[in-house]
């Protein structure tokens, strides 16, 4: 898969705007305090705001065993760009002389088009320096700097990768919470910044279940969002376990978008899933979106409810997919592994084409590499309710009747030690004892019980 990043830089005579070079001249902020001026506003033409960005950047990192694309270091990187600077410089004049020679124009537009390759090189040297020296403040700051500018463009892999970076490193947790808040972002580029801040979240506790694809490209190492989709990773936890996505093809592989595989042996022979359903978990409030390199459930034409065993794995951001098919991991090592599939489809005038005569891929194997300390077993759509544990309201009646019970017994406790006192009084005064007769025994009614008896029985209060 080779996709060509969209360009960043607006062509002149555009207004720009950098958010590159004045992160070198801020100290770094510290957890208390998050104060950085990332912006600075440039309004004459783009190619003076590639100078002064590249000058500022360039300048900051010299490590020269630190190497970009192609094995450059930045030095040599440097070296490149004083000499694009130079030419920059020639055709800027003659544009700005009012010069019409044809093609100028033109030329122009591919020097800016090396210069933002330039800093394609300076975001992956700059990675490599940082994976090196974690402790480099400076390239912390250059990172998130040319990741805001990579979001402004709404460039998610170029914003993730840097950000995996930044979290490898522990740098603070500030840097994210600064990008998925500032205004200087739409809602796009912020959001990007928002699934760093949950990563680095996630880094902390270092728990969640990974799985390892074993490929006919190679190896893809996938890590399961189970807070967020907790069922979907038990089914396909369970599922990898039990051996089923064995030699399932990458049947469906579009080009810049996605593929798809888990469904089948061999080309739509077969049920294509594992004889079951599983519930979407794609409206949950807490709901990951679909970026660069996302694991998905892949459903019958989008309806909800009917993913089972089939998954796709993105290759840029699909908001359109986002809450119909539920994202349950992403890819964490083996995104070049993935690029390297074979397409099934292409995408001509913006609909895919089927490519015929397909040599598909496939997943060899697949086997869990890491899980949380409990049994994985997924709820399948048909599955009986589980039965409620809600506590069941409390007996009023049987209440009553034991506090009756209670007052009925004090009762007759009051009246034995009434009579033992009498007993008592009686047995100290003989002759009051012997001219008192003793009370007569009440008469019974026909069923036996007394009268008192029979007021109980009536419900009035004793």
């Amino acid at each position: 898969m080779h996709r060509t990043p969209e360009g960043c830089i607006s062509y002149y005579p555009f207004k720009v705007t950098s958010y590159l070079c004045l992160i070198g001249l801020s100290d770094c902020p510290q957890p208390a305090s998050f104060n950085l001026n990332l912006e600075f506003e440039m309004s004459f033409q783009p190619y003076r705001f590639i100078v002064a960005s590249m000058a500022c950047l360039i300048s900051m990192l010299t490590v020269a065993t630190a190497h970009g694309q192609d094995g450059l270091s930045l030095e040599e990187v440097q070296k490149q760009w004083t000499e694009l600077n130079k030419t920059l410089d020639e055709k800027q004049a003659l544009l700005e002389s009012g010069d019409t020679t044809p093609g100028l124009s033109a030329e122009f537009g591919n020097l800016v088009a090396e210069a933002n390759d330039l800093i394609n090189q300076i975001r992956t040297a700059a990675i490599a320096k940082l994976d090196a020296d974690p402790e480099s403040n400076e390239t912390v700051r250059l990172l998130l700097g040319v990741m805001i500018n990579d979001a402004k463009s709404e460039k998610d892999g170029e914003v993730l990768e840097a950000g995996d970076a930044l979290i490898r490193a522990k740098a603070n947790y500030k840097y994210f919470e600064y990008g998925a808040t500032t205004d200087k972002l739409e809602l796009t580029g912020k959001r990007i910044f928002e699934e760093l801040m949950i990563r680095h979240r996630e880094a902390q506790r270092n728990d969640l279940p990974q799985v390892e694809l074993e490929t006919s490209k190679g190896k893809i190492v996938i890590e399961l969002f189970e807070n967020e989709a907790p069922n979907t990773v038990a089914n396909f936890i369970s599922l990898v376990e039990s051996g089923y996505y064995s030699n399932k093809l990458f049947h469906n592989v579009v080009e810049g978008v996605f593929a798809q595989t888990g469904g089948f042996e061999k080309p739509g022979i077969g049920p294509g899933n594992p004889g079951y359903k599983i519930k979407c978990e794609s409206k949950s409030p807490d709901a990951r979106p679909h970026f660069t390199g996302s694991l998905s459930m892949a459903t019958a034409n989008g309806e909800q409810d009917t993913g089972g065993g089939q998954f796709f794995m993105t290759y840029k951001r699909t908001e359109d997919f986002d809450g119909i098919s539920t994202v349950f991991g992403r890819v964490v090592s083996g995104m070049d592994v993935l690029e390297k599939l074979e397409f099934t489809s292409m995408v001509i005038n913006g609909s895919p084409q089927e490519i015929p005569e397909v040599n598909y891929d496939k997943i060899v194997s697949a086997k869990v590499i890491r899980k949380r300390e409990h049994e994985y077993n997924p709820k399948k759509v048909g599955d009986p309710e589980p039965k409620s544990t809600a506590p069941t309201a409390p007996d009023l009646s049987k209440k009553t009747e034991d506090a009756d019970a209670e007052k009925k017994d004090s009762d007759s406790e009051s009246k034995t030690d009434e009579a033992s006192k009498n007993d008592e009084s009686e047995k100290s005064d003989p002759d009051k004892a012997d001219s008192e007769p003793t009370e007569p025994e009440k008469e019974k009614d026909e069923d036996g019980s007394t009268e008192k008896e029979s007021d109980d029985k009536d419900g009035l209060p004793r």
